[in-house]
């Protein structure tokens, strides 16, 4: 292509241009694997619940009196109104099943490491930005941290399964990662279709068919299940203040990893001891998850407070493991 044609290329232009460099010509590692997707796929879930949610709230009535009426006329009345309503509450679960998944293979693969320390600090604002939508509905925030947090991946690229940095044997994200993240768009979309047709209500819970009664509490309130890991972390602390504390603790400590010490290899797939703890640290999460949907009663109580002791025992644990084998150059500055 001459020069006169690269100047009056629609590639070329200001804004195209910005979309080519980060959407189309964009380096990224060879062997990246399909855990590499679930950002994308965090993205789709995004578009999902405001699409939905716009719609829904066409029909929704905000008022103490109205509010019931007005969902079981979405579901009974409005065309396709069920669709979208089980769209946008199966597509909350999605979307916190696709950012867990993404976390922990930041966690197991040290994604978190230099020189992405910025890239991982975002997202633990926007995991946090994540729960407070989920309590007010809000997402404009997340949206323009998710433009931060991509600004903020691509100017040192992705990580890599083999955990090093390196600027060599890199391949353009298009067409190559666009194939690659269309199958797991597939695969989520079966995987979402399934819920939404065939088990729409088995993720929420059997009281949000019931009109709500001031005047009487249910006995055993518990939060929706993406959230019952931090709320067994918030109950397992008998003084208010302490759980909260706590919350505010498990946050802190994802910040602070990025600056723990670390190897120059970072994937768990040659560090061993690493990798059992990581695996423990997931069966403990899930345990806690189930810990947080029992009755506040013993043994729950108990086996709550040693799984977040646990929880946090991780964070201690890996500064002192990323000083294993600092022999060897601990950053990609120092090759």
């Amino acid at each position: 292509m001459t020069i006169r044609n690269q100047r009056f290329s629609l590639l070329k232009q200001p804004i195209a241009s910005t979309l080519n460099q980060h959407l189309i010509d964009y380096p990224t590692p060879s062997n990246l694997s399909y855990w590499w997707g679930f950002g994308s796929l965090a993205g789709i879930c995004l578009v999902i619940q405001i699409v939905t949610g716009v719609f829904l709230a066409m029909h929704y009535t905000p008022h103490v009196d109205l509010a019931f009426n007005s969902v079981e006329h979405i579901m009974r009345d409005v065309e396709g109104g069920w669709l979208l309503r089980y769209m946008h509450a199966n597509g909350a679960s999605m979307f916190f099943i696709v950012v867990y998944l993404h976390i922990f293979r930041g966690l197991y693969y040290a994604s978190y490491s230099s020189p992405r320390e910025f890239v991982w600090c975002i997202g633990v604002v926007i995991f946090l930005l994540m729960i407070v939508t989920a309590f007010i509905g809000y997402v404009l925030p997340w949206v323009g941290a998710s433009l931060l947090h991509l600004a903020a991946l691509h100017q040192y690229g992705s990580n890599n399964p083999l955990g090093v940095h390196s600027e060599m044997d890199k391949i353009s994200f298009y067409p190559y990662f666009y194939v690659k993240d269309l199958v797991g768009w597939v695969a989520f979309a079966i995987f979402f279709s399934i819920w939404i047709f065939y088990a729409p209500n088995v993720l929420g819970h059997p009281d949000n068919y019931i009109p709500a009664n001031p005047m009487s509490t249910p006995p055993h309130i518990v939060p929706e299940w993406y959230f019952l890991p931090i709320y067994a972390i918030l109950r397992s602390i008998p003084d208010k203040a302490g759980g909260v504390a706590a919350i505010a603790l498990v946050f802190i400590s994802l910040l602070a990893l990025p600056f723990f010490p670390s190897m120059y290899v970072r994937s768990s797939s040659f560090r061993p001891i690493y990798q059992g703890i990581f695996w423990l640290l997931l069966a403990d999460c899930l345990l806690l998850g189930w810990i947080g949907c029992q009755p506040v009663e013993a043994p729950f109580v108990t086996i709550g407070q040693i799984s977040s002791c646990f929880f946090f025992l991780f964070f201690a644990i890996t500064p002192i493991l990323g000083r294993v084998g600092r022999g060897i150059p601990n950053s990609y500055t120092d090759e």
